[in-house]
Parts: C-alpha cells; sequence; structure tokens
C-alpha cells in the first residue's frame, strides 16, 4: 500500500432535481450508486483515497461541483479522475441493459480506456460494455474539466423518457440495471485506486481560472456566478508565458 502518494480519486453524482421532478433518476440513481459504493468500499484499504461526493446545484448551473473543484485546485489537491455518476437507472432493451456510456473530453480519454480494459477483464462476471462518448459535456465532471483535472460522465444507454418531469418516479428505474452497473462502476473504481501510479506531470503555471500578460497574473477569471460549459477556470494569455509543471515519479 503507498501511504506516502496524496492522490485522490472521486465518485460523484448530485442529489438536487427540479421542482417539478421527484429526481428518481436525475439523478437519484447517482447518488444511490455513490452512496452503496461507498458502503461497501468503508470497508478496505487502497493505495490512494477515494471521495464520494454528492453536489448540489447541478441543475441550475453546477454550482456544488464547481464550487467543489475550484477550491480543491486552489489548495492543490491532487485529483487523478472524477467518475460522475448522472442517470444510470434506466434500461429497456437487452442492448442497453448491458451498456454504460462514458462522456468525455480528449484529454480524459484514457478514464474511458481504462474502463473498457475492465469491461474485458470482468466480462464473465458483468457483462458489461463501455461505449465512449466524445465531446458531450456540461454535467459536473466539466467543473472539474475546468480546472485542469480529469473527469467523465457515466450515464444509461437507453433513454430514460421521464427525465425533469412529475413521472420521473422510482417505478421507472430498472433495478436491476441499476445494480449492475453500480456494482461494475465499483470494480472500476477499485482497479483505479490501486493501480500504481508511475509517473504524473502536473502543470502549476499559468494558474486556472487567470488572466495573464505574459508571465504577470493580472486578474481573475472563474466566472463563478456565470455558466459557460468549458469557461470556468479559462486560462486568458496575452503574449508569450512560460509554463511550468511539477513531475511526480518513483523512479530515482
Amino acid at each position: 500500500m503507498d501511504t506516502t502518494s496524496n492522490a485522490e480519486f472521486i465518485f460523484c453524482a448530485h442529489y438536487d432535481t427540479i421542482k417539478t421532478s421527484p429526481g428518481a433518476s436525475d439523478d437519484g440513481s447517482g447518488v444511490a450508486s455513490v452512496l452503496a459504493t461507498a458502503k461497501v468500499l468503508s470497508q478496505y484499504n487502497f493505495n490512494y483515497t477515494i471521495k464520494f461526493i454528492a453536489f448540489s446545484g447541478e441543475e441550475v448551473g453546477t454550482y456544488g461541483s464547481f464550487t467543489y473543484a475550484r477550491d480543491a485546485y486552489g489548495r492543490g489537491d491532487n485529483i487523478i479522475a472524477v467518475l460522475n455518476a448522472d442517470i444510470i437507472g434506466y434500461a429497456n432493451s437487452e442492448i442497453g441493459g448491458n451498456i454504460i456510456r462514458f462522456s468525455y473530453m480528449e484529454k480524459s480519454a484514457w478514464i474511458v480506456e481504462f474502463a473498457q480494459d475492465i469491461s474485458e477483464k470482468y466480462m464473465d462476471l458483468f457483462n458489461v460494455t463501455v461505449e465512449g462518448i466524445p465531446n458531450y459535456m456540461g454535467a459536473d465532471d466539466q467543473a472539474f474539466e475546468d480546472y485542469g483535472y480529469y473527469g467523465v460522465w457515466i450515464f444509461e444507454h437507453d433513454d430514460h423518457q421521464w427525465g425533469h418531469s412529475p413521472n420521473d418516479t422510482i417505478d421507472h428505474i430498472n433495478i436491476t440495471y441499476l445494480t449492475k452497473m453500480t456494482k461494475f462502476l465499483l470494480i472500476d473504481l477499485v482497479e483505479m485506486a490501486n493501480k500504481p501510479i508511475d509517473i504524473q506531470v502536473i502543470i502549476k503555471t499559468p494558474y486556472e481560472g487567470r488572466g495573464y500578460i505574459f508571465n504577470r497574473s493580472i486578474f481573475n477569471l472563474d466566472l463563478g456566478k456565470w455558466y459557460f460549459p468549458g469557461w470556468r477556470g479559462i486560462t486568458t494569455i496575452f503574449g508569450r508565458a512560460i509554463a511550468s509543471c511539477e513531475v511526480k515519479s518513483k523512479e530515482k
């Protein structure tokens, strides 16, 4: 067990919904998965820290996850990957019952590839296929992406037609599918949190969420009150600037 590393993995969901909806699927399904996984994994130890978080404010601009990601970046938290379970409780077809989707930006493609490897490794046990959906963002993982971290939005394959309506109730949840995908995400998380991290290259400067003129930080750009996916945490540089990095490696 690596007791010297400060690396973290986050498994998250959001517990808010819209006024007219009970929110069983969006996103009670994700919260249930996070809580169940936390209960099981609390009995074990891993190489790296796993944090289980239920955010508020997702439906009105991802304010909970934005605040957390911004503050985590300010603290220098070493977050390796964010798995965001948002709408994972429904399937109404044989094909959809065996597929889970991972939406990602290009830099986080490795999280999808890792999950696909895990799905193949445990295919006889779970029969789960991970489908990668590129460049489709806007959920709680987006806030972490905006501050330089890696994250994915995880959701079901089949269309849940009752989302954001009074009919988003527990009787429209496929408990078998939700249980199956929770078990798969649990093992994916376990494999991640136990895999040795051979090397990390962390960009230290220029800082996320700042405006620069050459190498000088002039103004704050965190845009906390405004929701534009990809804009929070944006870094703008006028002129040339020099980037500095921290390299973490087990090699001497």
